[in-house]
């Protein structure tokens, strides 16, 4: 079974609450909290992501990028052999 893999990346953010009377409005940031972020049908999405999950979920992004770098990689390969193909056959 492969594993399972999911667009984007994960990064930190600092965040600020709102609240008027908090340290927040000051400068002092609430976080790091983890958010992973990608881009659907052109718009950029984010979903909150534990910190407890924060390595499998960006092992899983990895993992989509990685399949996706190896799936380009063997389109390259097939475009020269088929070039090389065609050179043969115009022999």
């Amino acid at each position: 079974m492969l594993p399972k893999t999911l667009p984007g990346v994960v990064c930190q953010q600092w965040v600020r609450c709102g609240r008027p009377g908090c340290r927040c409005a000051r400068g002092s940031l609430h976080g790091p909290y983890f958010y992973r972020f990608w881009r659907d049908g052109g718009r950029l999405r984010k979903e909150y992501v534990r910190r407890s999950d924060v390595e499998q979920v960006r092992a899983q992004c990895q993992a989509r990028r990685q399949a996706r770098q190896e799936l380009a990689d063997w389109r390259e390969v097939w475009r020269q052999m088929a070039a090389q193909f065609r050179e043969v056959q115009q022999r």
